[in-house]
């Protein structure tokens, strides 16, 4: 022992040192959000003796991070399977609603700009409509929707000259093929007695 200093008192008072740096140490990995840093933090929180609730809500802040960045991946994939799991992993760990909730309606404003996009290279007016809708619905209003009903209001407008140049069309036809106006040929005579 140094200056009269009990060993077990030295090593006690580095030990509850060790513990007050892993302490610091695992709040600003908390405060970073880095979810790498965090699980490192608390390993070596656990080492140095840090007290168990800590810990525990150090891991639970790296699953909670985890889960918001896969939701956000799944979000981005447009894979509809992947973020309903990717959903439920997030509600599951704690993420806060209003987060989940915000990468959800972003999620469906890209797939559905996605959808806009392919009815109007298909040239559908309904579909692009109904896409239109979507979008409105979860409150979205981006230049391609304007865009979108300009075309869907031409191509119904096309259609309509298209039905009525071809009722037109059958009109005439029709009126060439009413009856009496039809003469059957010369050489069908009169028709004779078979003696």
């Amino acid at each position: 022992a140094a200056a009269g200093v009990p060993r077990a008192a030295v090593v006690a008072a580095q030990a509850a040192a060790e513990r007050l740096r892993a302490e610091r140490a695992l709040r600003e990995a908390l405060e970073s959000g880095e979810a790498v840093r965090i699980d490192q933090a608390s390993k070596a929180a656990v080492r140095a003796g840090v007290p168990q609730a800590s810990v525990d809500l150090a891991k639970a802040s790296v699953l909670r991070i985890r889960a918001e960045q896969l939701l956000r991946s799944a979000a981005q994939s447009g894979d509809a399977g992947r973020l309903a799991y990717a959903t439920k992993r997030a509600e599951a760990a704690g993420v806060a609603r209003c987060v989940i909730d915000e990468i959800l309606r972003c999620s469906a404003r890209q797939q559905a700009e996605y959808d806009l996009q392919a009815a109007m290279a298909q040239g559908e007016a309904d579909k692009i409509e109904k896409v239109c809708d979507k979008l409105e619905n979860i409150g979205v209003q981006c230049p391609l929707m304007s865009q979108a009903l300009a075309e869907a209001e031409r191509l119904r407008d096309r259609a309509q000259a298209q039905r009525e140049l071809e009722a037109a069309a059958a009109a005439e036809a029709e009126e060439r093929a009413r009856p009496g106006c039809f003469r059957p040929p010369r050489c069908f005579g009169p028709k004779r007695d078979s003696v």
